[in-house]
């Protein structure tokens, strides 16, 4: 008596097992990369708000002095959390409420330098100026991105620094 065995087509639970804990890992390892590309992401655009937003108050800031006639406060040797520059006859005031920088020309309205994706603090105005010399201004602020999650790639601070001298 000859038995064939026929070759049943199939898995073995065995086999099915082992490619199961291989699709698993696999998984594992994309979902990891994902969630990893992802909070570098959020951390990237975090840090370009912030960056972005505190490079056009600067810039802002320091093109509006030099095109001044004559800096109004703070006075030579003086610092303020304000700055008042006027220009072509009209006051241009500078200041910070409640988190946002604005900038207010005259009696107008005050418009916001930021908006509520940042808050901004410790602003102030130097002015490094000498008696003979045309008015100097230096800017400082702390921009730092509004984190409502907690988390951590939603976290970033930078100070900003700019200065400019009016021209005669």
């Amino acid at each position: 008596m000859n038995y064939h065995f026929k070759k049943k087509k199939g898995f073995t639970l065995v086999e099915l097992m082992l490619y199961v804990g291989i699709v698993g890992v696999v998984l594992l390892i994309v979902s990891i990369l994902l969630m990893n590309l992802l909070t570098s992401r959020i951390k990237n655009e975090t840090v370009s708000e912030v960056e972005l937003q505190g490079t056009q108050v600067v810039q802002m800031i320091t093109q509006n002095i030099r095109n001044a006639e004559e800096v109004s406060a703070p006075a030579k040797g003086e610092s303020s959390s304000s700055l008042v520059i006027a220009k072509e006859g009209e006051n241009i005031t500078f200041g910070l409420d409640d988190g946002v920088i604005y900038i207010q020309e005259g009696s107008g309205s005050p418009v916001n330098l930021t908006n509520n994706r940042v808050s901004a603090s410790g602003l102030l105005f130097e002015n490094t100026g000498k008696d003979n010399a045309p008015d100097s201004i230096r800017a400082y602020f702390i921009l730092s991105h509004v984190n409502y999650t907690e988390r951590s790639e939603y976290s970033f601070v930078k100070s900003f620094i700019g200065s400019a001298s009016l021209r005669r």
